[in-house]
């Protein structure tokens, strides 16, 4: 191959400033920001409840700009007490119970989650707890590249009896929306 054959590239063709990143981002994001469909993920497994997978859409928007309002920079400010908060009960529970630390860190995510949404504290790691991480890890567990499905949705077309993989999403689905179900 003649490397003198191919075209030239001028640094107008690279993405090369933040000028242009921002102009994709922020005035052309309806073409760049959606999410793929993940057809299992997204529909089977969540009942198109969870928000994280939800492509673009008016319920998205208002769930993005509530987001936004709790995630914000002067928001954060904040948390940063009741974040030291839960990092020092982490640390607490990580001397006390070092074999429960996939636990410890699982009541720490999810007191900090609710300290942010609703301004409680999980004090405990309860069933329920339990419950939560293990639908979350399955959940995690089956996502792309495990989920063939997700990385090729043509695949979602077939009759429904070819499917083989519906019938276990749609019960991992089951259980993560009883878990959630008894969470609120």
């Amino acid at each position: 191959l003649d490397p003198h054959s191919f075209p030239t590239r001028r640094s107008s063709d690279l993405l090369n400033s933040s000028r242009v990143c921002q102009e994709i981002i922020n005035k052309r994001g309806s073409l760049t920001n959606d999410r793929p469909y993940l057809p299992i993920c997204q529909n089977v497994m969540s009942k198109n409840m969870r928000s994280v997978l939800m492509q673009q859409s008016p319920l998205y928007r208002e769930e993005r700009r509530v987001y936004h309002q709790l995630l914000t920079g002067s928001a954060i400010t904040k948390y940063g007490i009741s974040q030291d908060l839960e990092s020092t009960q982490l640390l607490a529970e990580h001397m006390l119970k070092p074999n429960d630390w996939y636990l410890n860190h699982g009541r720490y995510a999810n007191s900090v989650i609710n300290l942010i949404a609703f301004g409680t504290r999980t004090l405990a790691i309860t069933p329920l707890m339990k419950g939560i991480l293990e639908v979350v890890h399955v959940f995690l567990r089956n996502n792309p590249p495990a989920n063939a499905v997700d990385m090729f949705p043509e695949l979602i077309q077939l009759p429904r009896f070819l499917q083989f993989w519906h019938r276990r999403a749609e019960a991992i689905g089951n259980r993560t929306y009883e878990v959630y179900a008894a969470y609120w």
